[in-house]
């Protein structure tokens, strides 16, 4: 009996919720600046509180170009650019114009939302990517 409830213990503690992804809003001011908005407004006052370099921000909030053939959206490189934070926002200016016309994504990456190093390795066990909320907008 016991054995029984000791396994019945492990797959609940085995199946857990998924957070959903924070919903993310862009919109294009002009073709020199993207203004991207969350809807969690807890984290955008954690981005307040931590001091980003510009490489960091290109991490956890890049912009991309939509290519062609969708299914390579995971192999483009981020668009280069200068990122501020202001009011509730972050403004993202590229250093080349965006393209009239042309489609661009953005990804805001969900790397705080793995709790514990035990959560961490078992996405990598299971091969999963990492989590991300994603907004595609033209200029």
């Amino acid at each position: 009996m016991k054995k029984y409830l000791w396994l019945l213990f492990m797959v609940c503690c085995g199946c857990g919720l998924k957070k959903a992804p924070s919903a993310l809003n862009a919109s294009v001011v002009n073709t020199h600046t993207v203004i991207i908005s969350f809807g969690d407004k807890n984290q955008l006052s954690d981005f307040k509180q931590d001091a980003f370099s510009n490489e960091s921000w290109q991490k956890l909030l890049p912009v991309y170009k939509m290519p062609a053939d969708t299914d390579m959206k995971d192999f483009q490189e981020p668009q280069p650019g200068k990122y501020l934070l202001r009011d509730n926002a972050v403004v993202f200016t590229p250093d080349t114009p965006l393209v009239k016309g042309q489609r661009y994504f953005v990804r805001l990456y969900q790397f705080a939302d793995q709790e514990s190093a035990f959560d961490i390795l078992k996405t990598r066990w299971k091969g999963r990517r990492p989590q991300y909320a994603e907004k595609t907008f033209r200029p």
